[in-house]
């Protein structure tokens, strides 16, 4: 009984010294008008998109002299492809923002000496981790759900989607910046600032490029590039994540995507034991990260 009294009030304690980093965390990152810059930008981006989507779709719809299901079929498809596109270059400023954020959340804290003067209060090294994990998390995935659901609606007037695919793509599409936030933090645990950043931008290119190779190789049937993007995959989850959100997005228009060959969708679709290897993976860097920072000699 006492025991069970004593691991509680621990647990309660953690939890609030979590909390206590994680607000410090978002008013730090408010403070430095990081999000008010992400945000200036982001909006420059989705009204330039927003304006390229509707001009190349009311172009079409010009085109045709009737409005048939045949005219509304190819702007849905058209339209399905624009997604895709728009939701790519989504991804890579999820992934940089995120890359961004998280390369300091350790790292930049020791090398300024700010981490000295916050655990000589009463707050646990594994705490602080966890607390700076969940303050830039919230940030990354705020971030990506706004974006995401953003650019859906862009192209809602002219694709029909359906809302059980959009919560399984969101979903999916939301665990990308979980696994490159828990990686990056892994990274600023062992390395200096700028030295995770620049090894999770090459690692995120390398999952990038292998899971072009595993789209080429799907769609030439060559097994050898497909096995490459395969491993990639396992290296750096981030493209195979991408690839598993559109096709769960479009998994009730699948036949429609699929007949414009966009190289953007998922051509060969991750199975679902990649999702099981993205949760373990983030897991493991997380401990990994806790680990690391309460060996570490401060």
């Amino acid at each position: 009984h006492w025991r069970m009294l004593l691991w509680n009030w621990s647990v309660r304690g953690e939890v609030a010294q979590m909390g206590t980093i994680l607000r410090f965390t978002l008013h730090e990152a408010v403070r430095k008008r990081l999000v008010l810059l992400v945000i200036l930008l982001t909006v420059g981006f989705l009204l330039l998109y927003g304006w390229g989507v509707h001009r190349a779709l009311a172009l079409q719809a010009g085109t045709h002299a009737a409005d048939d299901w045949s005219a509304r079929l190819n702007r849905a498809g058209t339209a399905a492809a624009l997604l895709s596109i728009g939701l790519y270059f989504a991804n890579f400023l999820t992934a940089f923002l995120t890359i961004v954020m998280m390369s300091g959340a350790l790292a930049g804290e020791v090398e300024s000496g700010t981490v000295h003067a916050v655990l000589a209060r009463p707050i646990t090294r594994r705490s602080f981790v966890l607390g700076k994990f969940a303050g830039y998390l919230v940030l990354s995935l705020a971030y990506a759900a706004a974006l995401f659901l953003t650019m859906l609606a862009l192209v809602r007037p002219y694709l029909p989607l359906f809302y059980d695919d959009v919560l399984a793509g969101l979903g999916i599409f939301l665990l990308q910046p979980v696994v490159l936030a828990a990686l990056t933090l892994a990274a600023s645990a062992f390395l200096s600032t700028l030295n995770a950043g620049v090894l999770l931008v090459s690692l995120y290119g390398f999952g990038i490029v292998g899971g072009m190779l595993e789209q080429i190789g799907t769609g030439m049937r060559q097994p050898v590039l497909q096995n490459i993007g395969i491993f990639s995959s396992l290296v750096m989850p981030a493209d195979a994540l991408y690839r598993k959100a559109i096709a769960a997005l479009f998994d009730t228009l699948s036949g429609l995507v699929g007949s414009y060959g966009n190289p953007f969708a998922a051509a060969g679709e991750p199975s679902t034991a990649m999702l099981v290897w993205a949760v373990v993976y983030a897991g493991a860097a997380v401990g990994l990260a806790v680990y690391a920072f309460e060996q570490r000699d401060l």
